[in-house]
């Protein structure tokens, strides 16, 4: 009985120091991803101890030794810090020797059994590039198709892992185990079909997924749609105005996200349709109205959008709205010459000068209009002169009529 019991303890006991141990894991190794070349700091509770190490998962070696409290060592590359409650071990830049689970053990215990802190991956993103045996911007259902991925610098310490996704459809393109910074290039082929049609990304497998952006191929776009466009009415000799209607039909079509179409008249842009989403290849007809200004005068062109990328069309029929030339009556100019005839003296008729035209009458009434207000000032200005000045003006007249009368009488006494 008592040797039951003993075992339901341990039992017990073990199954709570993995409950713990598990739990205390998940917690001290947030993230549970480090970036080689990249800061990495992994905390734990002190379990009681009066002094701990810090164990490196590859090769064991004590990285730190805090013992005793708060006093820490360590080498170079990693730092460490403990109090009564916790401690802390940063990895100043992850290597390749970090991954792996870091332990804790008792500094002051013989043989210490150590305690699992941390089960970190390693890993480093890769630089990516997608090539293409086809035109990727150019292509119909039923097309085999070749992509071509070079991957660089890639890493991780578990299962390596990518996935190529073009459209909707994701297609594992392997799983790799490395013990260092590797390259990789992977060649892939398959039938395109509809769900195909748009963006193509790789994600990155390491513990968790990563979506890496490539260079190269950025999307696989249906070949564009067969464009062609008629009119109502003679598009060569409109005269602004006129009402005319431009049919445009499209054929052959498709968009995985949203489709749209543009119409340009010259320098006028309208919108035939926005913002469209499909499931299948698609036609359609879309009449457009329209007045017809100076400013329709020119080009006529389509612009297919898909996928936020515009695309111009090579559209068949109306290609040009252009005015009508106005009509012009040729003048043909007379020349009379000096004829001589026979018995007759030859004579010209002497032509009148052709009279030259007067100002118009509105010259004078403008010279009238400026010049009467200009008279009344200064008649203004002088009578303000001569009120002012009255006096001297007075004394001026007297005087000089004194001396009129005077020269008058000595004129008069030289004659008697």
């Amino acid at each position: 009985m008592k040797m039951v019991d003993r075992k339901v303890i341990d039992l017990v006991l073990l199954n709570l120091i993995v409950f713990f141990t598990c739990g205390q894991t998940s917690f001290q190794c947030p993230g549970g991803v480090a970036f080689l070349g990249t800061e990495y700091t992994i905390e734990s509770g002190t379990n009681n101890y009066n002094g701990l190490v810090w164990a490196r998962p590859t090769d064991n070696t004590y990285v730190a030794t805090c013992n005793p409290i708060p006093t820490c060592s360590f080498v170079a590359g990693y730092n460490a810090t403990m109090n009564v409650t916790h401690s802390t071990l940063t990895i100043e830049h992850v290597r390749v020797i970090d991954a792996c689970t870091w332990k804790m053990k008792d500094a002051n215990v013989v043989d210490p059994i150590p305690v699992d802190v941390c089960q970190l991956t390693v890993a480093s993103l890769p630089q990516c590039s997608i090539s293409s045996d086809k035109d990727t911007n150019s292509l119909e259902p039923g097309t085999q198709l070749t992509l071509t991925v070079d991957t660089t610098g890639y890493y991780c310490s578990v299962e390596a892992g990518f996935d190529l996704t073009t459209g909707h459809v994701t297609t594992e393109l392997g799983r790799y185990n490395v013990s260092d910074v590797s390259d990789l290039t992977i060649n892939t082929n398959f039938s395109v079909d509809i769900p195909r049609f748009g963006d193509v990304t790789i994600d990155f497998i390491c513990d968790r997924n990563w979506t890496v952006r490539c260079n190269g191929v950025q999307r696989l776009l249906k070949s564009p749609p067969h464009c062609n466009i008629t009119s109502d009415t003679d598009t060569s000799t409109l005269d602004p105005g006129t009402n005319i209607t431009l049919t445009v039909d499209l054929r052959n079509y498709y968009c995985s996200q949203q489709a749209g179409f543009t119409l340009t008249t010259g320098v006028i842009t309208e919108t035939l349709l926005g913002n469209q989403t499909m499931d299948n290849v698609t036609d359609i007809v879309l009449p457009h109205s329209l007045n017809v200004t100076s400013d329709h005068f020119g080009d006529v062109t389509v612009t297919f959008t898909c996928d936020s990328v515009p695309r111009p069309l090579d559209c068949d029929g109306v290609d040009k709205l252009s005015g009508a030339t106005p009509s012009t009556t040729e003048t043909s100019a007379v020349t009379v010459s000096n004829v001589t005839t026979p018995g007759l003296e030859s004579s010209t008729t002497p032509t009148s000068p052709s009279p030259v035209e007067e100002n118009p009458p509105t010259d004078a009434t403008l010279g009238l209009a400026i010049g009467l207000p200009v008279l009344f000032i200064l008649l203004i200005i002088l009578g303000v002169i001569i009120y002012r000045y009255r006096r001297q003006i007075d004394m001026y007249l007297v005087a000089r009529k004194k001396t009129q009368t005077e020269l008058q009488n000595s004129n008069f006494n030289k004659v008697e």
